[in-house]
């Protein structure tokens, strides 16, 4: 069943073409909406922020060029069409311990462009998950950390804002990391079932800033918090310690974009790829019972 599962992943990425060129990146998003689902035409504009000391969209090097594909006119049933998310991945090349189920390229230790073994993996599933739960998402499989990892949240900003100007609205933002080891942490797994599952935890910022200046346009961090508490609970509340506390930081983590916006960290560097997946089905119930209430 195990492997089953990872090779349904691999067979979800393949099925998503990215092309790069090798300077700038030309990326074709995927319409990963479920069929007759018709974004709303009205485009939202995201203020950009003035230059403060902290790294902000106003710089950073390159565009990222963008063909939306068009849109998809009608529109489903409510039943099958609750919240509109979108999944992306400012850190993409993060992976996990390599095994001989699942062996990659790494370009540094767990670091890999394969799609089958980093993040891109994690989000194929997770998206799978919430579209069957009547969900419309949208994965983002850009590669926004390219070269550069301290530039990644400056490329991936543009490309959120290509989208929103383009008319894309969500409800919902998710940015999909996997955290990185530390040994103070307690218990790098939760055994459920005879299954071994990656802990998770909700990164929330506050925009304040590490100069202490703050970034000119601040998340709401009193409503991205209050999800992330609530997704917590629910979560520990399914299975006892799987879910960490939330972790809240100074930056912003583009985390302004959307009315909710998280960061979700899905087990860390120590975990397999295996012990990520298996812990999605239960951050995809959780997240379905932690928006019922927005």
């Amino acid at each position: 069943m195990k492997i089953q599962l990872l090779l349904f992943i691999m067979a979800l990425i393949l099925l998503a073409p990215v092309i790069c060129a090798a300077e700038d990146v030309l990326i074709e998003f995927v319409d990963d909406s479920p069929t007759g689902v018709s974004l709303s035409p009205d485009p939202i504009a995201t203020p950009r922020a003035a230059p403060t000391g902290d790294i902000d969209a106003s710089s950073g090097d390159g565009d990222i060029e963008v063909m939306l594909l068009p849109q998809i006119e009608g529109a489903l049933p409510r039943a099958m069409s609750d919240k509109r998310i979108l999944i992306y991945h400012s850190h993409t090349h993060e992976a996990y311990e390599p095994t001989s189920e699942n062996p990659y390229k790494a370009l540094s230790k767990w670091r890999t462009k394969d799609e089958s073994a980093n993040m891109v993996a994690v989000g194929a599933y997770l998206t799978e998950l919430l579209r069957a739960q009547g969900h419309t998402v949208t994965h983002d499989r850009t590669d926004y950390e390219q070269n550069d990892l301290s530039n990644a949240y400056v490329r991936s900003l543009k490309g959120i804002e290509k989208r929103t100007n383009a008319g894309e609205i969500y409800d919902l933002y998710l940015d999909i990391h996997r955290d990185a080891y530390s040994e103070s942490a307690v218990g790098n797994v939760i055994s459920v079932g005879g299954e071994r599952l990656a802990r998770l935890m909700c990164l929330v910022g506050t925009g304040k800033g590490q100069t202490g200046a703050g970034f000119a346009v601040k998340p709401d961090f009193d409503k991205n918090n209050a999800l992330a508490v609530r997704l917590t609970r629910i979560l520990n509340n399914q299975t006892d310690n799987l879910c960490r506390s939330v972790c809240v930081k100074s930056g912003r983590f583009n985390q302004h974009v959307g009315k909710l916006c998280l960061l979700i960290e899905v087990g860390n560097n120590k975990n397999t790829l295996e012990e990520a997946l298996l812990s999605l089905p239960y951050l995809a119930d959780a997240l379905t019972e932690a928006l019922a209430e927005y």
